[in-house]
């Protein structure tokens, strides 16, 4: 079993300054911590999707974290405990559109 902690951020401002060689661009910013934090359980030997903690994140293939499994052709038994609110700032784990 595996636990990953994921703290939510609050960023105060975010300049981008260029673009790097590799087409990235040059960003400073600052940001701190907030008191929310996602946390993911993973179990290797298994292969499910759970979320607590909140109700409005999809479990179809539009989600991130099975998103992510099929991108490296992994599958894994997954409980996620979402306490940061799903796209706050469109950094909670809402697709873009």
């Amino acid at each position: 079993m595996i636990q990953l902690f994921a703290p939510a951020k609050l960023t105060w401002y975010l300049e981008i300054e260029g673009v790097r060689e590799d087409g990235y661009h040059l960003l400073r910013s600052e940001m701190t911590s907030v008191g929310l934090v996602d946390q993911l359980v993973l179990e290797e030997s298994a292969d499910y999707l759970r979320v607590v903690g909140s109700r409005a994140v999809p479990l179809d293939d539009t989600n991130l974290i099975r998103r992510a499994l099929t991108l490296v052709g992994r599958r894994a038994g997954v409980t996620l405990d979402k306490q940061i609110p799903r796209g706050g700032g469109r950094g909670g784990g809402a697709p873009p559109g």
